[in-house]
C-alpha cells in the first residue's frame, strides 16, 4: 500500500440518494496537518496509521437547501445549515476541516417540497444535476453590528428608558452565537443563535446614582475561527431638577426624602 494518501472526492450512489446523505473519509498527516479526502478502502488502511488522523463524517446532500419555517411555526433545518454544524463539529478534532469543506452544499442534489408530507427524491439516471436556490454562503469569519454603540438617557425617579436594537449579521454562515454583558446594570438578549438576529439591550436603573455609565455587550460565537465584536453602552443618569433632596442633621442617608419643589419655599435645606 501506498503510505500517501490519494485524493478519491464520492461519487453519488442511488443509495445515497436514497438515504439523503453520502459518507466521506478524511486522513491529516499528523506532522504538515495536510487534510486529504479518501475513499473507504484507503481509510480503512490509514486508520492504523500512526501518521494519519482519520475522521468519517455524514454530508447531506437531499432536502431542503436552506432552514425554512414551517406552518406551525417550527423550523426546519435545511442541507446547508445541517452540513455547517457538522463542519463546525468535526473541525475540533481535525483542524482545518472548515476550510477543507467551505461549501456546504456541495453535492446538493435535490429539495422536498414541505407542503407535502413526504416527498421521495426524484429518480436520476446516468447523471446527477446539483440544484441550488441561492449562491453559497462561505463560512463566517467575522461578526458585525448594527449600530456599534447605543446610549440611554434616565431622570432619577423617572421612568426606565425603553431597550434598543442591534442587529447582528455576518460574512458568511454563522451559528452558536452568544452574548456577554460588562456591567450588572446592562442587560442584553439575542434573538437567535444564528446570524442574521438581533439583541435587545436595555439598562437597569435601580439604585444608579447621577452620572455617566460607560460599558459593552460582547457578541462571539462557539464556531471556530470567528473574530467577535462590542457594542459599547453608554447611560446618563440625572436628578430631575424638580426634585429637592431634603436632609435633616442625624438623619440617614436611607431615610433621606425626595419632595418635588412646587413653591419658592423648598428652595432651602430642611434645618
Amino acid at each position: 500500500m501506498n503510505n500517501i494518501p490519494l485524493s478519491n472526492r464520492p461519487k453519488l450512489t442511488q443509495q445515497d440518494l436514497d438515504i439523503g446523505y453520502v459518507m466521506r473519509y478524511f486522513v491529516q498527516n499528523v506532522s504538515t496537518k495536510a487534510i486529504t479526502e479518501i475513499d473507504t478502502t484507503q481509510f480503512a488502511k490509514f486508520q492504523t496509521n500512526p501518521w494519519y488522523e482519520t475522521l468519517q463524517l455524514e454530508w447531506y446532500i437531499m432536502g431542503l437547501a436552506n432552514d425554512k419555517q414551517a406552518k406551525d411555526g417550527k423550523l426546519l433545518y435545511g442541507t446547508r445549515h445541517k452540513n455547517t454544524v457538522t463542519t463546525v463539529f468535526y473541525n475540533e478534532r481535525m483542524p482545518g476541516l472548515i476550510r477543507k469543506l467551505r461549501n456546504p452544499l456541495e453535492y446538493f442534489n435535490g429539495i422536498y417540497n414541505v407542503e407535502r408530507t413526504v416527498q421521495a427524491p426524484q429518480p436520476v439516471q446516468n447523471s446527477y444535476t446539483i440544484l441550488v436556490e441561492e449562491p453559497v454562503e462561505p463560512v463566517a469569519t467575522a461578526i458585525t453590528v448594527s449600530p456599534e454603540s447605543l446610549t440611554f438617557n434616565y431622570v432619577i425617579g423617572g421612568a426606565t428608558p425603553t431597550s434598543q436594537s442591534v442587529s447582528v449579521t455576518a460574512d458568511g454562515t454563522l451559528s452558536g452565537l452568544f452574548i456577554t454583558s460588562g456591567s450588572s446594570w446592562v442587560s442584553a438578549s439575542l434573538s437567535s443563535s444564528i446570524a442574521p438576529t438581533t439583541v435587545q439591550i436595555v439598562p437597569i436603573t435601580t439604585g444608579l446614582y447621577s452620572g455617566s455609565y460607560n460599558s459593552t455587550v460582547v457578541v462571539n460565537t462557539t464556531q471556530p475561527n470567528v473574530t467577535s465584536t462590542q457594542i459599547a453602552v453608554t447611560l446618563n443618569v440625572t436628578n430631575d431638577p424638580e426634585v429637592l433632596f431634603i436632609y435633616e442633621p442625624g438623619m440617614s442617608l436611607s431615610s433621606a426624602q425626595f419632595t418635588r419643589n412646587t413653591s419658592a419655599s423648598f428652595n432651602e435645606l430642611v434645618p
